[in-house]
């Protein structure tokens, strides 16, 4: 239940930031701030069908591939504490993470980024945005002492 008043609270909060409610199409669909509030409540508690709802609600045309990337996601989304969280980092040579919504929420899923050998400064951007967030794991493992994480490691394009 508090989970949900949490993902209840987060929408009006970040609507107030960006006004996705009232202007829902002006956001791409990977950035809208509604869609990944959503995600993140459904991949944390395993409640497909509330993410489900929400697609064929307001973005029905994504709604079969989103689901069985949603299905698949599931699979590799783990809550670790500080400790093991660091030695995951470590062994897995993280250079830059990505959160789901802003990256100081105790609630927010980290996907790792692979990049090249380029500075990872170039990819970390100092703002106010509550969504998308790309982090170092030195300054990450500062801010909580559980994370949730998506094991699968992407590419930064």
């Amino acid at each position: 239940m508090e989970d949900k008043i949490n993902m209840e609270t987060r929408i009006i909060k970040y609507n107030t930031q960006y006004g996705f409610i009232e202007n829902p199409t002006a956001f791409s669909f990977n950035a809208n701030p509604h869609r990944l509030i959503i995600r993140n409540y459904a991949l944390r508690t395993k409640e497909r069908n509330i993410y489900q709802r929400y697609l064929k609600d307001f973005h029905p045309e994504h709604e079969g591939e989103e689901i069985r990337n949603f299905d698949h996601d599931l699979i590799f989304i783990k809550h670790l504490d500080s400790h093991d969280m660091g030695l995951w980092l470590v062994e897995n040579e993280v250079k830059i993470l990505q959160s789901d919504i802003d990256f100081r929420d105790k609630d927010a899923i980290f996907t790792v980024k692979k990049i090249r050998d380029e500075s990872v400064d170039i990819h970390l951007i100092d703002d106010d945005d509550f969504i998308l967030n790309k982090v170092s794991p030195v300054e990450l493992l500062k801010v909580h002492e559980t994370f949730w994480i998506d094991t699968q490691i992407r590419v930064l394009l």
